[in-house]
């Protein structure tokens, strides 16, 4: 089993204190992965460019084959225009974090009201990823009674990850 440890030096976004997070990951299972609708899907620009695409195309056969074809298409479709909107939501979250950190280094050195522009454009960013990710926390753990406002980010990411370690077979 291969593990990885790495400590990443984060934002001082909202805070004064600049705090640390330590990593700690391990290989586990290479099983294919089932495909989720995300709910942050239909927050985006070209949802429903995607929807309608695959829904206009013509398919012969029974009406339950026309829809298993369509579902499918949908599906793949999803697939490709996610990962060309999206990216990686983790990563994105982590670069916008680096460009705030930058930017509150070059305020820091160099107090000027461009330099200030630049970092409240780089937090607001961070604020949109950090949004799309905790919405993807929240669906992943299933929570669905949490208020919108609540942003326990750590209760969800506790929630998947044990729903991960039970779904696997450790040893037999």
């Amino acid at each position: 089993m291969d593990n990885s440890f790495t400590v990443q030096h984060l934002g001082r976004d909202p805070s004064d204190h600049a705090p640390l997070l330590l990593s700690a990951s391990t290989m586990l299972d290479n099983k294919p992965k089932p495909f989720w609708f995300l709910n942050v899907w239909t927050s985006k620009e070209g949802f429903l460019d995607v929807v309608k695409q695959c829904w206009a195309d013509d398919v012969p056969g029974s009406p339950l084959r026309v829809l298993s074809i369509k579902l499918g298409k949908m599906k793949n479709s999803f697939k490709r225009w996610s990962r060309e909107m999206f990216e990686d939501i983790f990563m994105a979250s982590k670069d916008a974090e680096r460009e705030v950190m930058e930017a509150e280094v070059a305020y820091d050195n160099d107090p000027i009201e461009q330099l200030l522009l630049k970092l409240q454009k780089a937090r607001v960013k961070l604020r949109n990823t950090l949004a799309v990710e905790e919405g993807f926390s929240r669906q992943k753990a299933r929570v669905r009674w949490l208020k919108d406002g609540d942003r326990n980010s750590k209760y969800f990411h506790s929630l998947v990850a044990e729903r991960r370690s039970r779904a696997l077979i450790h040893h037999i």
